[in-house]
């Protein structure tokens, strides 16, 4: 072997850098076709040894990464693998090369694909000096391309046989438009499904996995058999619950990184056996059986062919059938005589490779959203670098006389080690961290992510402790809600690594810095656990889509909804939304996005025309969440409930047992569980798992309030309605206090919570509060009033209302809260809803849901604009 000294010094591609190329390919490399000093920069296995020359090294069967930097470089490096290629053909390459040297080389280069373009100025390699050591590399000065040479069709014969041959190309028939795809419905979230008979399994994309947040477990099964003869490795098996049609699929797929959101769900045989499926390609839908029932789920339309299926490159992913860890031996001519006679199946495989392919776009089935996404393809590509200085950057305003804050390193295990070795060397190449000789110091840290990979975060306690606090306001979600009344389209915008494209202010740079076991660095961009990183990027939002801002655009931080009422407007919206993040230079996550949908999930809610709903995601989660064990996973599950506690009727006084655990001292021990907090935690699961739907409140129709409760202690509650269908619920359990007011103090007491919270809809406009408590009718005439009463009325005087009593005998209207298709079917009775003693047979009715809706007369037509909406408030 040469001296270290007689080689020339080179450049070593960056870790990051290496596993973005592998995503790129699809594939792992195996051979390094640059290194020096021994493989000390190298970062695979195998690699091109200093004074050998790369002639001299066997590249059959492996996929070799090359960076050449000169033409002659090219000629040499190419001319070698081919050779190699053609002894063994399930040889593969990536070349990563200055463009300019690429459109030098065209022949060179026949039969592969360009699959990336890296920009000018991207930080790709680290520079090494003569011993090996790293420096300092400055970003490119040239734009590079990305070309790669799959294996060759022979590449299948070196590959075990699996339980099923059949291979459907996913990619190659998406572009023709042959395949039959589904959308199905996973925790409300819309997928496009593959129909592939030839599919031993189901399986999922890892992406929707992650985004749907279910349980990866581990599986006897190792990978899977893949339509271009390559195999992929199966990351595990999960749980799911499918929606198609009408029909409700219980399923377990295995979990591939390759799905993308062309096909993120492949339905195989397994599942299709079981619902006795059928395509049935004249009617173009999907026929599943379940018992003697049978279900329709239409076809989505055919692709056209001259589209293409992609902007980016992935692995041909049909999969024909999954392969155990204990792979079949091959047999030979002979054995497979003898198996034969003796009555053994054969099956004549003619495999053929899928078209070259790319990732496909996003579920946006409109030609012209395809259009627009496709002139805008640059607000979805990968951030190039640091984002530039905005009028809006992040700030670190110190409190007065404070001094610089460091703190010690924690711990960190080998795991930990190799992992912030990774995670620095990728913040530095995209130039997000910078060494740093600042003053300021604080540790790191790890939290473990769903997937069970690890998050690096920066502990800036210290920090925060004397940080001036910004209050810059965040919108409240219930405001942003309302502003989607009226609105049928809905276009959700989720930007990349939101906070990372924020400056920080040159001159606080430094007070960002935190150490790790291999130097100080110090961010450049907006970082996760700054104590205003959250104001600030919510006052950027707010300046650059100020114009719009409730208009047709709502922002909560870095979730950007576009809402509006014709599908003409919603193209014209998204076309200035899209203009706005192109100037801003602002960059959103293409698979995250949802465009022109009809309902939509925002902020833990789903939303459509018809109005707002819990996600089922998060519903899910609370039907299934164990017994509390302690006072910290109580408070972990009445957070949660709280967050939807306007969808649930008579929340407060169903939580009351648990409320009352929360007191200190209170749960001390398990004997503090009674059969009481049990039963409300079930009545509490129940009730958040109804799908109910509370439509928009519409300020073009008057207000009317009703009011019905009974002599209950345990609390007040009301619920808001506007033709007749629920708006919000609200509810309060009383004080110690309150529980001592008189009958009539307690209800009053319910009308001045209600339109406490309600003010913003009834304030200034004339509206009927109506109350079974008769007394109440006669309380603006009562000459004497002691001081608790007086202060309330002084409050509702604000109000322009008049009293109705209604009697509590007639009242059964919460059957119409919760059914609204049996408005016509309960004569003419209160838009209200109401749970009181005396309408318990009522309510025991109304929810037995099969047979009211079997008796249920047709929903009569919405009434006239002049129709009013209701608020009625009880107490139990």
């Amino acid at each position: 072997m040469a001296d270290v000294s007689s080689v020339r010094p080179v450049r070593a591609v960056l870790p990051a850098v290496l596993v973005e190329l592998e995503r790129l390919v699809g594939r792992r490399f195996s051979f390094e076709a640059r290194a020096v000093r021994a493989g000390f920069d190298a970062e695979c296995n195998l690699f091109a040894p200093p004074g050998r020359p790369l002639s001299a090294t066997d590249l059959g069967g492996h996929t070799v990464l090359f960076a050449p930097s000169s033409l002659n470089e090219v000629q040499r490096q190419l001319a070698h693998y081919r050779a190699c290629k053609r002894r063994r053909p399930d040889t593969a390459a990536a070349i990563l090369l200055p463009s300019f040297v690429g459109k030098q080389c065209g022949k060179l280069l026949a039969g592969m694909r360009k699959v990336h373009s890296f920009p000018k100025g991207s930080v790709l390699f680290n520079g090494l000096s003569l011993d090996g050591s790293p420096k300092v590399s400055p970003g490119i000065p040239y734009t590079a391309e990305v070309w790669f040479d799959p294996p060759t069709t022979a590449a299948v014969a070196s590959f075990p046989p699996c339980a099923s041959a059949l291979v459907l190309p996913i990619a190659a028939a998406l572009a023709g438009g042959s395949l039959p795809i589904v959308t199905v419905h996973a925790a409300g979230l819309p997928i496009n499904a593959l129909v592939d008979t030839g599919a031993s399994h189901d399986f999922v994309s890892e992406e929707l996995v992650k985004r749907l947040g279910l349980t990866v477990r581990s599986t006897s099964w190792s990978h899977v058999s893949l339509a271009d003869g390559g195999r992929q490795s199966i990351l595990g098996q999960v749980n799911l619950r499918l929606v198609a049609g009408p029909l409700r699929l219980s399923v377990s797929p295995y979990v591939l990184p390759a799905l993308t959101d062309a096909a993120a769900y492949i339905l195989g045989a397994s599942t299709l056996e079981r619902y006795a499926a059928c395509v049935d390609f004249g009617s173009q839908c999907l026929r599943l059986r379940k018992g003697t029932l049978v279900y329709k789920v239409p076809l989505l339309p055919p692709v056209d062919p001259g589209q293409e299926a992609g902007t980016a490159p992935c692995v041909n992913f049909a999969a024909a059938a999954i392969c155990r860890h204990d792979e079949p031996e091959p047999i030979g001519r002979k054995a497979a005589t003898r198996m034969l006679r003796r009555g053994a199946h054969a099956l004549l495989v003619r495999p053929k490779l899928a078209l070259n392919s790319a990732v496909a776009q996003p579920d946006a089935a409109d030609p012209e959203v395809e259009a627009l996404l496709k002139e805008y393809q640059d607000v979805f590509q990968d951030i190039p670098g640091i984002p530039p200085m905005r009028p809006v950057d992040h700030t670190i305003p110190l409190m007065p006389g404070a001094t610089p804050v460091s703190r010690p390193m924690y711990r960190l295990s080998p795991l930990e080690l190799d992992e912030v070795k990774r995670q620095v060397t990728d913040l530095l190449a995209k130039g997000m961290i910078r060494p740093s000789t600042s003053p300021f110091s604080a540790p790191i840290l790890f939290v473990a992510k769903k997937d069970g990979s690890l998050r690096m975060c920066i502990d800036y306690r210290g920090l925060n402790a004397v940080t001036v606090k910004n209050r810059y306001p965040l919108p409240r979600v219930d405001d942003l809600l309302d502003k989607l009344r009226g609105s049928a389209y809905f276009s959700s915008i989720d930007l990349q690594q939101g906070y990372n494209q924020i400056r920080i202010a040159e001159s606080d740079v430094p007070k960002s810095a935190f150490r790790t076991p291999f130097g100080h660095y110090e961010y450049t961009v907006l970082s996760f656990g700054l104590v205003n990183a959250p104001a600030t990027f919510q006052a950027a939002m707010n300046r650059i889509f100020g114009p719009y801002i409730d208009r047709f655009v709502v922002c909560y931080l870095d979730d950007i909804l576009v809402y509006s009422r014709t599908r003409e407007e919603h193209l014209q919206h998204l076309r200035l939304v899209l203009d706005i993040l192109r100037r801003e230079q602002l960059y959103a996550k293409l698979p995250k996005c949802h465009w022109l949908q009809p309902q939509v999930e925002y902020l833990g809610h789903i939303v459509s025309e018809v109005g707002i709903r819990m996600d089922p995601r998060k519903t899910a989660a609370v039907h299934d969440w164990p017994t509390p064990t302690n006072l910290q996973e109580l408070r972990k599950f009445l957070g949660l409930t709280n967050y939807f506690r306007k969808f649930i009727d008579r929340y407060s006084i169903l939580a009351a047992p648990l409320t009352s655990l929360t007191r200190k001292g209170a749960f001390s021990s398990a004997e503090s569980w009674t059969p009481e907090c049990q039963k409300a935690f079930e009545a509490v699961k129940k009730a958040i798992s109804e799908d109910i739907v509370l439509r928009f409140p519409d300020d073009s129709l008057p207000y009317r309030i009703e009011v019905v409760s009974d002599a209950s202690l345990d609390g007040t509650g009301a619920v808001l309605l506007q033709e007749g269908k629920p708006v919000a619920f609200l509810s309060k359990k009383f004080s110690v206090a309150e529980r001592k007011y008189t009958t009539g103090e307690q209800e009053l007491l319910a009308v001045v919570h209600a339109l406490r919270e309600w003010r913003c809809y009834v304030e200034g406009r004339a509206f009927v509060v109506k109350t079974d408590h008769k007394p109440l009718t006669f309380l603006q005439g009562v000459p004497t009033l002691n001081r608790r009463q007086a202060r309330w009325m002084e409050y509702l005087a604000r109000f322009n209302y008049t009293w109705e009593h209604c009697a509590g005998k007639l009242n059964v209207a919460d059957a119409l809260s919760r059914h609204p298709s049996l408005h016509a079917a309960i004569l003419e009775l209160p838009l209200v809803s109401v749970m009181t003693r005396r309408s318990a047979a009522a309510h025991q009715a109304a929810t037995q849901r099969e047979s009211v809706h079997a008796q249920a007369a047709p929903q009569p037509a919405a009434p006239p604009p002049s129709a009013p909406v209701c608020i009625f408030f009880y107490r139990l």
